[in-house]
C-alpha cells in the first residue's frame, strides 16, 4: 500500500497515468483525415460556376470540415478560389488518411460523415464512382505524397445509408440536375419533382436567388412587397391589373416558399426580417380586397348583389388576415391554414398527372382565371379565403381548450355556491 508522498518519479512518468490524466479521464487523440482537391481535366463545364449559389469545391470543403475532416489540401491547377486549403505541389508530402477528389465533385454530407466515423486501415484504398459510373473520389487510409491525378482502385462497398447516387461529377451540363438533387437531399430539402412547374418555375427561381446571394431580409421584403402589391396592381385596371396582380402574387408567394431552402443552403445571411409564412396570407388578403372593391365599385349591380359580394369578399380577407395574425403571434389555437389541394385530390380519388402538379394551386388558378377578367380570380380567392375555416371547423378540441373550459366551469360552480 502506497502512502501519501511515497509515489516515486517512475510512477509520475507512467504512460497509463498519462493516458487517463489526473482525473482518470481517457484522453483520445483525434485522428487526422484530409480532403485533397485536384483539378478535373475532363470537365466540359466551368468548375467555378456556382451550384445553388456556391461552387462545388467550396461547398465540399465546408461540408468536409463540418463533418470532421481536419485538413484541406489543394493541388496545382485547381481553378476555383477556395476559402480554406493549403496549396501543395505534386509530390509534396501529405502523410495522413485522405479523401482525394476532383474540384467538380459533389458529395452528400452523409458520405463525408461516415468516412470520419469509419476510418480505413493504412493499406486500404477504394475508388468512389458516381451514379453514371465515373470515378469521382479516392478514399485511402494513408496518402504519402500528393498525386498528379486521382488514383484508381477497387470500387468501394457502399453501406445501406448511401450509394452512388449520393456523389456526382459536373462534367457535362446535364449533370447539374443530379448534383443539385444531391445538395438538396444532403440538407434535408425536397429534391423537386418531374412537374413542369418545378422545372420551369421553382428550380430556376431557386438557382437565381442562390446565385444572387442577397441577405435573407432583403429577399423576404421583396417577397412581401410583391404579394401585397398584387392588390395595388388590380386597382390600376380591372382586367389587365387582375392578371398582373395575380402574377405578382404568385411570384411573391413562390419566393417566400424558397426562403427555407436558401437558409439551409447557407448562401445568404440568415437574419430574418419577417417570417416567410405570413407572405401568403397577407398577399391573399390584399389581392382579394382589391378584387372585391373592383367588382363592387366598377360594375352596376343591385344593392343586394353588391352586399353579398362585399360580405363574401370581406370574409375571405378577414380570415386571411386572421391567419397572418395567428402566425405572427405564434398562436396555434386558431387553425386557419389552407387545405392541401393534393390531399383533397387524393381523397376524391383524382389521379392528377405528376407532370401538371403545382404546389401553389390557388395562386396558379388565380393567374390562369385572371385572363378572363376580375370575376374569376375573385371567385378563386373567395373560395380559398372561406376554405381556411375548414380546419378550424373540423379540428378536434385541444387539451388547452378543454382545460380552460374545465377551469371556467369550476369558477362558475364556485360563484353559484357562494
Amino acid at each position: 500500500m502506497i502512502g501519501e508522498g511515497e509515489l516515486d518519479d517512475e510512477g509520475l512518468d507512467d504512460p497509463v497515468g498519462d493516458a487517463f490524466g489526473d482525473a482518470g479521464e481517457l484522453r483520445i487523440i483525434p485522428s487526422e483525415l484530409a480532403l485533397v482537391i485536384l483539378p478535373d481535366t475532363e470537365a466540359a463545364v466551368d468548375a467555378r460556376r456556382p451550384l445553388l449559389g456556391v461552387p462545388p469545391a467550396e461547398r465540399l470543403i465546408r461540408d468536409a470540415l463540418e463533418a470532421g475532416f481536419t485538413r484541406v489540401f489543394v493541388g496545382p491547377g485547381v481553378r476555383v478560389e477556395l476559402s480554406a486549403g493549403e496549396e501543395l505541389a505534386t509530390g509534396d508530402a501529405v502523410g495522413v488518411p485522405a479523401l482525394v477528389t476532383l474540384e467538380s465533385a459533389v458529395i452528400n454530407r452523409e458520405v463525408l460523415r461516415l468516412m470520419v466515423e469509419h476510418p480505413l486501415e493504412e493499406d486500404e484504398r477504394f475508388t468512389i464512382y458516381d451514379g453514371v459510373a465515373r470515378p469521382t473520389a479516392w478514399f485511402t487510409g494513408h496518402l504519402r505524397l500528393l498525386p498528379a491525378t486521382m488514383p484508381i482502385s477497387e470500387e468501394i462497398i457502399w453501406p445501406e445509408e448511401v450509394g452512388p447516387d449520393d456523389v456526382a461529377r459536373l462534367v457535362y451540363p446535364e449533370d447539374r440536375s443530379r448534383a443539385e438533387a444531391i445538395v438538396r437531399r444532403s440538407r434535408g430539402l425536397a429534391e423537386g419533382d418531374a412537374s413542369l412547374y418545378s422545372r420551369f418555375v421553382a428550380a430556376p427561381l431557386l438557382r437565381g436567388l442562390a446565385a444572387a446571394g442577397r441577405p435573407l431580409a432583403q429577399v423576404e421584403v421583396v417577397a412581401l412587397a410583391l404579394a401585397v402589391a398584387s392588390g395595388a396592381l388590380v386597382l390600376l385596371d380591372p382586367w389587365f391589373g387582375a392578371a398582373l396582380g395575380a402574377l405578382a402574387l404568385l411570384a411573391g408567394v413562390e419566393i417566400a416558399r424558397q426562403l427555407p431552402a436558401l437558409r439551409e443552403l447557407q448562401v445568404v445571411d440568415g437574419t430574418a426580417f419577417v417570417s416567410e409564412v405570413v407572405v401568403r396570407p397577407f398577399g391573399h388578403a390584399a389581392y382579394a380586397a382589391a378584387l372585391t372593391y373592383v367588382l363592387v365599385a366598377e360594375e352596376a349591380r343591385s344593392g343586394v348583389a353588391d352586399l353579398v359580394l362585399l360580405g363574401i369578399g370581406g370574409a375571405a380577407v378577414f380570415f386571411s388576415l386572421a391567419q397572418a395574425r395567428s402566425l405572427l403571434r405564434r398562436q396555434h389555437t386558431l387553425p386557419l391554414e389552407l387545405p392541401s389541394s393534393a390531399g383533397l385530390a387524393s381523397r376524391l380519388g383524382i389521379d392528377w398527372p405528376a407532370r401538371f402538379r403545382v404546389p401553389l394551386a390557388v395562386e396558379v388558378f388565380a393567374l390562369i382565371s385572371a385572363l378572363g377578367g376580375p370575376n374569376f380570380p375573385w371567385a378563386v380567392m373567395a373560395v380559398a379565403g372561406l376554405a381556411r375555416l375548414w380546419r378550424w371547423f373540423a379540428s378536434p378540441e385541444s387539451r388547452d381548450e378543454r382545460a380552460a373550459e374545465v377551469a371556467e366551469r369550476g369558477r362558475s360552480r364556485l360563484s353559484r355556491s357562494r
